[in-house]
């Protein structure tokens, strides 16, 4: 028996994500735990605002931490980014970016 810890890996998705809550990608949570971001090289994207919904295709609120704030991470192309905490509760989210460009999701069961 190996003594190293495993872990399910549950999905990587491409995302296209706009500027426009209506328009930018839906990331479906219901069945794993909150993953990370990964910002291409060369992409414009520069922050990313997080919002929820209790299910996939709900209705989106604006995700705020503690004080009341919408939760938002400065990002820069090439990184790569947790999913805030205060996300982890919704079955479904959405990153709405300054500008509209692609992204990685990789997620873990």
């Amino acid at each position: 028996m190996s003594n190293r810890i495993r872990r399910h890996h549950a999905f990587v998705a491409a995302l296209a994500l706009t500027n426009n809550l209506s328009t930018t990608a839906e990331i479906d949570l219901t069945e794993v735990a909150n993953g990370c971001v990964l910002v291409p090289g060369g992409s414009p994207i520069t922050s990313l605002t997080y919002y929820g919904a209790i299910q996939p295709g709900g209705t989106y609120v604006a995700i705020q931490d503690g004080d009341g704030h919408a939760v938002t991470q400065t990002v820069a192309a090439g990184g790569g980014y947790p999913i805030p905490d205060y996300c982890s509760s919704y079955g479904a989210l959405k990153l709405v970016a300054n500008a509209a460009g692609n992204v990685e999701l990789s997620s873990k069961g």
